[in-house]
């Protein structure tokens, strides 16, 4: 597999979030998400 020009003989997956912590990764898309469609962040 070719990315960026750059040759990749192996691609991971971390579905269950054994290699690395994806909590801030998701929330930040979350959040960028509800600011694209102008939807106010609910309070915690």
């Amino acid at each position: 597999m070719s990315y960026c020009g750059r040759h990749y003989q192996n691609i991971l997956f971390d579905l269950d979030g054994t290699l690395t912590d994806p909590r801030e990764g998701i929330t930040r898309s979350v959040q960028h998400a509800l600011a694209r469609l102008d939807i106010d962040e609910p309070d915690r």
